[in-house]
């Protein structure tokens, strides 16, 4: 199945790790989101040789990351297994309200603004946003 693959630069106290979010349109507006963050550029770019994603987007994605911070492929060609391979998991309600309720994720005036000010943003650029934020606000802890 064809997915795409979208990814945002985190630069934390450790070093800097990347956020990896994939999905693929089931119909309509829904979509069934993957994510999983890795540890450094080599370790994704390892993964995703390992599931023989196309060098071409190999070398996109980090072109863009070092001058965007942020990368997006569309036309990914995965199966469920290359999923269960990069570690992607499923961010569906239960494991989404299951994350929030152990991180005592909720929706404060920042974020709801945020939500304001990038309604009309291609989502990539939504979701390098929304992660930029929950970023900050895990190293200020």
């Amino acid at each position: 199945m064809n997915y795409t693959v979208h990814g945002v630069q985190i630069d934390s106290s450790v070093g800097p790790r990347i956020q990896v979010s994939v999905d693929y349109v089931l119909g309509g507006r829904d979509s069934a989101p993957y994510a999983r963050l890795f540890d450094s550029l080599d370790s994704l770019k390892a993964s995703m040789r390992s599931v023989r994603v196309d060098e071409d987007h190999i070398c996109q994605m980090q072109n863009d990351l070092a001058i965007r911070k942020r990368f997006t492929l569309p036309n990914v060609y995965l199966t469920d297994q290359d999923l269960a391979k990069l570690g992607l998991y499923v961010l569906g309600k239960q494991r989404f309200s299951a994350i929030s309720a152990v991180e005592g994720l909720k929706l404060d005036s920042e974020g709801a603004e945020r939500m304001e000010r990038t309604r009309g943003l291609p989502s990539e650029e939504r979701r390098a946003e929304t992660i930029e934020a929950f970023a900050r606000s895990r190293n200020r802890e």
